[in-house]
């Protein structure tokens, strides 16, 4: 201060200064001070003049007004003042920031509630925040204000009306917070509610000390609880008796779920009601930043009826497997792979190799190498075109999805060859994908010599007409009933396959034990009838339609629908037309097959 003085002049005769007067450090006082110089007429400086006061309130106020507009200035939320007309005096940082604003000058003036709502439809609503503050000062609330760019974001407004120190009103004050992250973790976090609660998986939450503070509506169903206050209460006992009788036992899986964090396996237990109830269980261990368990969560997801289902699929497996492994004719079946899955007992008896030397195996056509040229092995052509099938393999059938062959193969019987016939059938699953192949072989040797009988017997007959040795009546009830058609009669009785000797007008004249066992009729039932009363070609509706029509060699091959009592069978024909010695049309003869290769059921 001394200095101050020393330095007036007449040039510069009055100086005021502020200095710190006496007073600590956290409360400190402040005085103002006016000096002046008063010179003789010499020029010379004749006396000093000081006029002090105390401003230590003044400085304070400006000190808390510094930090007020810094704290202002520095505010993370969006801070405008506006003049009493509310057009916008003031902006802090964050409020331009907030609306993509880089300069103040860009809004000032503008009416500070167009950054509440910015549109027309919104104008209403902030009319409404200005009414409020003039009645009431003040408003709060959450808004959807735009920025510049023209985006839509969530904020929490507070509005003020700023007074004097007598209570005039003397601005307007606004502070907005942008919420839109909360909101939207708000939103997710709902969504993963609503998911969780309306899931079909049975979830259920447990604190560190296993007890359950959450169970959606999915478990509480599954396990036959109202609510998660009954299992923790009035049932309490129920629910630890249900977690006791788990297997794997609850104790083993929280241990794995502490050492490991989760688990996922399939356990059983039993319900409320006393019913087992099989589910797959995920269970994860949660833990917070320093590693501390905040609670476990579990899902069960009902398996019960998908394990009664597979119990029942392995029960049916295993009787299809020993149906396989006892059916008299030949059969093997591959997968979509063109691997033996199924190679029964009657086929291991035909080529001599055991199912354990080709199961899972595919080069299964070494085993058939005895077939030579006589016969394609069906299951290996089965994708082929009509036209290539027809082209290549002429003995070979087609009827829907199956093919059929019959051939003389001499490698079998030690040289002596046998008739062989074979079906090979494609195999899908109930979306149609193709998931293997069955083939199956008879030995049809019998048959071939039935029907050599009775092409003999007819011979015969002719002969003997032929000779004059007199007609089925006159030979005294000889004809068709002689030694030999009455042995060829035995023969067909043998075979596993129905058979039926129709005459010229498709009545049934002969038919053999297996037919009737198919149809449930005794024979009298059905000699003379007509055979559409018994079978018909399927999609047809009278056996005269397909008897009109032969291929080449005489015989016809297809499918029928067999009436056997209330019930209709499929099954697989061939027909025959009988001739004489002169060619003749006597008849015809059908051969009836079930679909799996059995004649009976």
């Amino acid at each position: 201060m001394i200095s101050r003085v020393f330095s007036l002049s007449k040039n510069k005769p009055v100086q005021t200064g502020e200095n710190r007067a006496v007073g600590t450090e956290e409360d400190p006082c402040w005085q103002q001070w006016t000096h002046r110089a008063i010179f003789n007429d010499t020029g010379a400086v004749a006396e000093y003049q000081g006029v002090g006061k105390d401003i230590t309130g003044k400085k304070k106020a400006e000190q808390d007004l510094i930090v007020k507009d810094m704290a202002i200035a520095s505010s993370i939320s969006g801070i405008g003042i506006a003049d009493m007309q509310g057009r916008l005096t003031y902006s802090n940082g964050a409020f331009l920031k907030m609306f993509g604003y880089d300069d103040p000058g860009e809004i000032l003036q503008l009416p500070i509630m167009y950054f509440a709502h910015h549109d027309d439809e919104d104008s209403g609503f902030a009319l409404g925040i200005t009414q409020a503050l003039m009645e009431k000062g003040e408003w709060r609330g959450e808004v959807t204000p735009y920025r510049r760019d023209g985006s839509r974001f969530f904020a929490h407004l507070s509005a003020n009306l700023v007074r004097d120190n007598r209570g005039m009103p003397i601005c307007m004050m606004v502070s907005f917070i942008d919420i839109t992250a909360s909101k939207e973790a708000e939103r997710e976090i709902h969504i993963k509610n609503t998911a969780i609660e309306s899931a079909i998986n049975g979830i259920v939450i447990f604190d560190p000390t296993e007890r359950p503070i959450y169970a959606n509506q999915s478990y509480l169903r599954m396990f036959g609880f109202a609510s998660i206050e009954e299992m923790n209460g009035k049932k309490k006992a129920d629910y630890n008796k249900m977690y006791q009788a788990m297997q794997p036992s609850s104790s083993e899986i929280v241990g794995i779920l502490r050492d490991r964090g989760n688990w996922v396996g399939d356990v059983r237990t039993k319900k409320t009601d006393g019913s087992t109830i099989y589910f797959q269980l995920s269970a994860t261990l949660v833990k917070d930043n320093q590693g501390s368990p905040i609670c476990s969560m579990a899902t069960f997801m009902d398996i019960t009826e998908h394990k009664l289902v597979e119990k029942a699929l392995k029960s049916t497996y295993e009787k299809l497997q020993e149906a396989i492994e006892f059916m008299p004719d030949p059969t093997f079946i591959v997968d979509r792979n063109k691997n033996v899955i199924a190679w029964n007992r009657a086929l291991e008896a035909l080529t001599g190799v055991k199912k354990e030397d080709v199961l899972s195996r595919g080069d299964y056509a070494r085993v058939f190498a005895f077939f030579g040229d006589a016969r394609p092995l069906l299951i290996d052509i089965l994708s082929l075109p009509a036209h290539e099938l027809a082209k290549s393999y002429p003995n070979v059938r087609r009827f829907g999805e199956s093919i059929f062959v019959e051939a003389f193969v001499p490698g079998l019987h030690g040289g002596r060859g046998a008739y062989l016939w074979g079906k090979a059938t494609p195999l899908f699953d109930r979306e149609g994908n193709s998931i293997g192949a069955i083939e199956s072989l008879r030995d049809m040797s019998e048959w071939k010599r039935a029907k050599e009988s009775l092409r003999n017997a007819r011979e015969k007959e002719k002969t003997w007409v032929g000779k004059g040795e007199g007609t089925a009546g006159n030979r005294g009830g000889a004809g068709v009933d002689t030694l030999e058609v009455q042995c060829m009669e035995c023969v067909l009785d043998q075979l596993r396959e129905g058979v039926i000797i129709l005459d010229t007008e498709a009545r049934i004249h002969r038919t053999n034990n297996p037919f009737l066992v198919l149809v449930r009729h005794p024979r009298d039932d059905v000699i003379g009838k007509d055979v559409s009363e018994f079978c018909v070609p399927k999609g047809l509706e009278d056996m005269k339609d397909i008897l009109q029509s032969e291929d080449e060699n005489g015989t016809t091959v297809c499918e029928m629908i067999l009436k056997s009592g209330n019930s209709e069978i499929p099954v697989s024909a061939e027909i025959s037309r009988i001739r004489n010695a002169v060619g003749t049309p006597l008849g015809h003869l059908l051969l009836l097959r079930m679909p799996d290769g059995n004649a009976q059921m």
